[in-house]
């Protein structure tokens, strides 16, 4: 499991740099502050993104799974990541008052746009995962362990297939992620980006303290977990996102 111990050591490194951003992110007032520190934090995001890219390359299955990611952060995936629609109450929640009704309008706009885009790559990936259970994909895996030498190849091209599918699924669900913050961001004020993008690091790092705290929790007792993530979910807004 090769891949799987690079990226998690790689995610906890670029999760301490997120923590680093959003220390300064928080303390930042003046409007060319602000500028300088927007392109920054989108090239932190682009690396993940790009180390995210040689790991769904290496072993798209393994991505899908995310083992590096806590229970509770797993049970908010959307393909291999946040819904990229979650941005827009975060967005609200941390700079809606301060929205113009011009602000408001484009964002609106990009919110439409990017819900289509959702619903067409969770389509996309919903047809992927049918073909598991057509022929002869289907045939093969019943059989599986007692393949010949010539199903063993067929086999082994299906899943090929099958991973080359699911990668095209996750790459345009990534991008979609980069083009809405993208947008959204371009939208706003410096100083609203700001707080936005704020938001955004407190949302996904407060995600992390509490499915750590639970995953360690859980593995003490047997927590009724579907009743607790509910709760923390809650919890989390109520937190300042």
């Amino acid at each position: 499991m090769a891949a799987n111990s690079s990226f998690t050591s790689f995610f906890d490194r670029w999760l301490s740099r997120q923590e680093a951003f959003l220390r300064q992110l928080e303390t930042l007032h003046r409007r060319q502050e602000c500028s300088e520190i927007i392109p920054r934090v989108f090239s932190h995001y682009q690396e993940f993104y790009s180390e995210k890219s040689r790991a769904a390359h290496a072993d798209v299955f393994l991505l899908l799974a995310a083992p590096w990611l806590t229970s509770f952060e797993r049970s908010l995936l959307w393909i291999s990541g946040f819904r990229p629609s979650i941005l827009f109450p975060i967005l609200m929640n941390s700079v809606g008052g301060e929205l113009s009704p011009q602000q408001r309008q484009r964002i609106e706009a990009v919110k439409a746009e990017t819900r289509r885009k959702e619903r067409e790559i969770t389509q996309a990936m919903a047809r992927v995962q049918e073909t598991v259970a057509e022929q002869p994909v289907y045939s093969l895996m019943r059989r599986f362990g007692k393949l010949v030498d010539g199903e063993v190849t067929d086999f082994d091209t299906a899943m090929e297939r099958l991973k080359a599918a699911m990668l095209v699924v996750v790459e345009n669900a990534d991008a979609l992620q980069g083009w809405t913050a993208a947008e959204v961001v371009e939208i706003l004020s410096p100083a609203q980006g700001v707080k936005f993008l704020a938001a955004v690091a407190r949302f996904q790092l407060q995600s992390r303290r509490w499915g750590v705290e639970k995953d360690d929790s859980h593995s003490r007792r047997q927590p009724d977990l579907l009743l607790e993530y509910v709760e923390i979910f809650v919890q989390i807004w109520l937190d300042g996102i």
